[in-house]
């Protein structure tokens, strides 16, 4: 007998990237307020026995090697006296943010990272310097549009978590950011009876705006389907039992 769960199946860059916004849940209870140190950033989170940062340590923009596009970008905090090294802001009328690209080159790998992001859809970090040392936590944000000619990213924050101009933003009374331990199931109509091959799609979960298929990991026969379109499940819970 065999069972499907809500994560063990999931594309492998997702685990990597639950874990970070799990870290970062931690640090809003620590803090009271969607905000992290440097310290804590670079610290990080344990991810598969390897602690991974949650910041570069130089640039702005962030890939781990184990993940498939970028984690998290970064507009440096103000310096008194000192121009931004990049014209970030965010453009309140429309309500999403744009971010300049590292350098003048669309190809350098750290471009292409928030590039490839854009294109599977994956949700990011964006860490805004608030003072030297400090950072306002806003998660998750997508890259919606790439604007080579203007070099820039349009980023938008997830509506829940929307929040903006740091310059004046209170962020102690930020709205709590999206929960991640839910995803809803959406089965592909298996019931109980119905054969499946190996690797054949057994159901859709959905989680944080992208749809994932779901393979059997072996052949076998429906015994139980534990979830109907529309239901929340948590983390580990298992959603088919096969035989």
């Amino acid at each position: 007998m065999s069972s499907l769960n809500a994560t063990t199946n999931l594309d492998p860059d997702w685990p990597l990237r639950l874990a970070a916004f799990a870290r970062l849940r931690a640090l809003r209870e620590r803090h009271g307020a969607d905000i992290a140190t440097a310290a804590e950033l670079a610290e990080g989170f344990e991810f598969e026995g390897e602690r991974i940062r949650l910041s570069p340590p130089r640039q702005g923009i962030w890939k781990p090697r184990q993940a498939d596009a970028a984690l998290t970008i970064v507009t440096a905090p103000p310096h008194p006296g000192r121009p931004a090294p990049y014209d970030d802001h965010v453009d309140e009328a429309a309500g999403f943010y744009s971010y300049r690209y590292e350098r003048t080159d669309a190809d350098l790998p750290n471009n292409r990272a928030v590039r490839r992001a854009m294109e599977l859809h994956r949700p990011l970090i964006y860490l805004i310097g608030l003072a030297k040392g400090l950072y306002q936590v806003v998660h998750p944000v997508y890259v919606t549009a790439d604007s080579p000619g203007a070099l820039t990213f349009r980023i938008e924050a997830d509506a829940e978590s929307w929040v903006f101009d740091p310059t004046h933003a209170d962020v102690a009374e930020r709205a709590p950011a999206r929960e991640y331990a839910t995803v809803t199931a959406k089965p592909l109509g298996e019931a109980k009876g119905d054969k499946v091959k190996a690797d054949d799609p057994v159901l859709i979960i959905e989680a944080m705006k992208m749809e994932n298929r779901l393979p059997s990991p072996v052949a076998g026969t429906v015994a139980t389907l534990y979830v109907h379109e529309g239901d929340d499940v948590k983390p580990d819970e298992t959603l088919v039992q096969l035989e």
